[in-house]
């Protein structure tokens, strides 16, 4: 978990920077409070950018000049903003401030280049990881008093200012940490092209604070990695060669690429294996079942987290789940002739304080104080919390023989309404937002109950996994905070 709170003074450049102005307006100043939303513009003559994921309460403020402000307590996700130009360019920035880091974060000069993409970063500081650990070497250069390791890495299928992308990162990492001075900007640009690493036309350039969650990475992978240490089993960690996560201190790790060899040599010696893998990751779950398999897994937890087998959801997912059955069905196969070899599927149904959390559209909106009621408000669906998607897991492992080969449910609040036709209209127009809004929709269609896992907690299997009954005021308070 990171820890930090920075704040960024004297942020200035040799090239095309106004003067300062001695104050600010309230109209400039982003308000502090609880998850400051993902917001661009300009204050005082800067340009500033701020993106969260909205996973962790961060505040971030524009203050006077080239000043900005980052609080962060902890609590998961990811963050990246600060202050500077639009379009970035060669420069010589001046920057102080301070920066107090525990857990996994940068401070770097961070920008954009397109045609081709690119995400940049010359890092002066950082916290516990350092990404040069995913990274190829590709040289070095020297200026403004230092030495800075040159690397280069890849991005597939990741957010950019062009939407979900594949693309490369350039970095410039500092071997002594400072937290001030100078950084000659085309000195850095220079030095990645004689490395090789073509740089393309400048979007956007900023002194930047940026934060991730120091856990089993993912929405799903934190709470499961975190249950199952408090309850006392041994955990390893398998991730993508390529992959940036950071985790907790003490939990081995193994990067491997997603081979069925590479597997199933990090998955021998396991007795359990829980998927957790993103949407990108769910092609190759048949491939993970089966290095399960042949390394001698005795259980393995689906990648499900959500509807389960039975879902009636709408037509625009069917491709979706029709992916992820492909999946359950190869496990279900090896499970009937594999002699040891079991699953279980995990139906948890909507991630009910991350989502309302996360997404206005479901209506809860905590950083404005307000809510959208759809419809008549009734519409029932099933919700999890993050805390008990990890306990059903700890429950399952707990519990072999009576989770043997199928799906558990798991309920512990149900609720209400409908999303539909501005999502299939975003559809026809290409705009990729139709996935959530129809996510909200199928959840809250009036009168169809399509996302119910089990009619009640009582009914449902979240007693025998120790998954609480909990109440709408108690879930509200959660994600208030």
């Amino acid at each position: 978990m990171v820890r930090l709170s920075t704040v960024f003074t004297a942020l200035t450049g040799t090239v095309g920077v106004l003067a300062s102005p001695a104050g600010s307006s309230s109209g400039d100043l982003m308000q502090k409070r609880a998850g400051t939303p993902s917001a661009t513009g300009t204050n005082n003559g800067y340009y500033y950018s701020w993106w969260t994921d909205g996973g962790s309460d961060v505040t971030y403020t524009n203050l006077e000049g080239g000043e900005y402000s980052v609080n962060w307590g902890g609590g998961g996700g990811n963050f990246v903003g600060g202050k500077g130009w639009n379009p970035g360019s060669d420069k010589v920035i001046s920057y102080s401030g301070q920066y107090s880091p525990n857990g996994n974060s940068y401070l770097a000069v961070y920008g954009w280049t397109q045609n081709p993409l690119v995400e940049y970063y010359v890092v002066e500081n950082f916290g516990t990881y350092n990404p040069a650990s995913n990274a190829q070497k590709k040289g070095q250069v020297t200026t403004d008093g230092g030495t800075y390791d040159i690397y280069v890495s890849t991005r597939t299928n990741q957010p950019s200012i062009e939407g979900t992308s594949t693309f490369q990162q350039y970095w410039s990492i500092r071997t002594e940490k400072r937290t001030g001075g100078n950084v000659t900007t085309g000195n850095h640009f220079k030095a990645w092209e004689q490395a090789g690493l073509k740089m393309g036309k400048h979007n956007y350039m900023i002194v930047a604070t940026e934060g991730t969650s120091a856990a089993a990475s993912g929405t799903f992978g934190t709470p499961i990695t975190a249950a199952l240490i408090k309850a006392g089993f041994d955990v390893t960690v398998i991730s993508r060669a390529e992959s940036q996560a950071a985790f907790p201190e003490g939990i081995p790790v193994k990067k491997t690429e997603y081979t069925l060899e590479n597997l199933t040599e990090a998955l021998q010696g396991q007795d359990a294996a829980v998927c957790v893998v993103g949407p990108a990751g769910i092609p190759a779950q048949s491939m993970m079942v089966q290095a399960a398999v042949i390394a001698g897994v005795r259980r393995f937890i689906i990648n499900d987290f959500g509807w389960g087998l039975t879902v009636r959801g709408l037509p625009e997912f069917a491709a979706v789940h029709a992916l992820r059955k492909s999946g359950w069905d190869h496990a279900k196969i090896r499970a009937k002739t594999t002699p040891g070899f079991t699953f279980t599927g995990i139906s948890s149904g909507n991630p009910i304080d991350w989502a309302l959390k996360k997404f206005p559209t479901m209506g809860f909106n905590p950083s404005a104080r307000s809510a959208i009621i759809y419809d008549d408000g009734d519409e029932e669906f099933t919700g999890t919390t993050l805390q008990g998607i990890g306990q059903s897991v700890v429950g399952v492992l707990q519990h072999l023989e009576e989770t043997e080969n199928r799906f558990k449910w798991t309920v512990e609040r149900s609720t209400t309404a409908e999303l539909l036709a501005g999502g299939r209209k975003k559809m026809e127009d290409g705009d990729r937002g139709w996935i959530l809004d129809l996510a909200v929709g199928q959840l809250l269609e009036k009168g169809e109950a399509r996302c119910v896992v089990a009619p009640s907690w009582e009914e449902s299997d979240s007693g025998l996994l120790g998954v609480a009954s909990e109440t709408a005021q108690e879930i509200a308070a959660k994600v208030m905070g």
